[in-house]
């Protein structure tokens, strides 16, 4: 068994052959979950406030009270219908899905799946850049001389 997580401040046992979700018990199972991804690592809440309270300068709990107070607002506006823009970052919105037909996984029935309203993220284009920054294209250099 290898230590991992030590740099988080967890500390689980992994077997050898790396990690296996379904032979975990559901402490461990949490605790993977809050601090891992199948992509890599996550920041949940927590993480995100000590994260805040140290590049603004305030207290965790002063963060924890402005970064409540942000997701409460968007939370608020957008379930007014109301979109929320964030100039670089992105935009929160509610979009409509049509009514639809589905099947039923067990019986293979056709269903009809009503129209509804779903909450949605647009990312704007500094934070696109920023996850994904555009290649760079190399341009041929032009010879100046006559060639042989």
């Amino acid at each position: 068994m290898n230590s991992d997580l030590a740099d988080s401040g967890v500390l689980l046992e992994l077997p050898e052959n790396g990690f296996n979700h379904r032979k975990c018990d559901p402490p461990e199972k949490a605790a993977l979950q809050s601090h891992w991804s199948f992509e890599g690592f996550e920041m949940n809440k927590g993480e995100l406030i000590d994260q805040i309270a140290d590049k603004a300068g305030c207290t965790k709990k002063d963060a924890d009270a402005i970064l409540t107070a942000f997701l409460d607002t968007i939370l608020e506006t957008v379930a007014e219908g109301e979109k929320v823009t964030l100039v670089g970052f992105g935009t929160f919105e509610v979009r409509d899905r049509s009514a639809r037909e589905g099947r039923n996984p067990s019986t293979g029935a056709t269903i009809q799946i009503p129209a509804t309203k779903v909450p949605a993220f647009s990312a704007g284009k500094l934070f696109k850049e920023k996850v994904a920054p555009p290649a760079v294209e190399e341009k041929p250099s032009a010879s100046k001389g006559k060639g042989k």
